[in-house]
Parts: structure tokens; C-alpha cells; sequence
């Protein structure tokens, strides 16, 4: 349900995402402990991490792509795709601003 740390924890990575950019499994279970304890509560330091990897891969709007090198952690990202889809909105709304500034500036 919505109240799940299933359904909770993947939006919260998502907003924290959208401010720091990709991070790596570990760092993001740590702040998102940090940042939601009640949701960590009843995991131990081993399955926290590992239930955060789990959620984060179950949750489409997030991307976890594997480390480089054997021992790498995993990279959580938000989608390009998502991304994309917020940039056009930025780009389409400073266009129709441009576009009222320049109608404003001529008589």
C-alpha cells in the first residue's frame, strides 16, 4: 500500500535524486535512513541496503545500473526518459516566454 516502505522509499530516492544527482547504493540507503528512519526501522545494517537496491529496481522511473568494476556499487539514477520529459517542459516554457517578451517589446 502507500503507506509501505515499498511504495515510500523509491518516491523519496526519486526527490533526493532530483537534487543530487546519481549515487551509489550505499550512500543512498544511508541518507535515506538519515532522511526517513521510521522506514529503516525492523532492517539491519546488511538489509537495509539490500531492500533499498530491491526497491529502487522495481520502481520504473528509477534506473540502477551495475558498477564497472567487480566490487563496484550499483549507481541509482532517475531515467533519462523522465529527465527528458522535465527538460522539454523548462525548454517549451521558456520558449513561450521568449516568444510573449518579444510580442511585449514590439509596438
Amino acid at each position: 500500500g502507500r503507506g509501505s516502505a515499498e511504495h515510500q522509499l523509491p518516491r523519496l530516492a526519486e526527490r533526493m535524486l532530483a537534487a543530487t544527482g546519481p549515487l551509489e547504493i550505499p550512500e543512498l540507503a544511508t541518507r535515506l535512513s538519515r532522511t526517513a528512519p521510521a522506514l529503516a526501522q525492523g532492517y539491519d545494517a546488511k538489509e537495509w541496503p539490500q531492500f533499498v537496491e530491491a526497491a529502487m529496481r522495481g520502481y520504473s522511473r528509477l534506473k540502477v545500473e551495475e558498477g564497472v568494476l567487480a566490487g563496484d556499487n550499483a549507481i541509482v539514477s532517475i531515467c533519462n526518459a523522465i529527465l527528458f520529459a522535465v527538460s522539454e517542459e523548462v525548454i517549451s516554457d521558456t520558449a513561450v516566454w521568449l516568444r510573449v517578451a518579444n510580442c511585449l517589446s514590439t509596438p
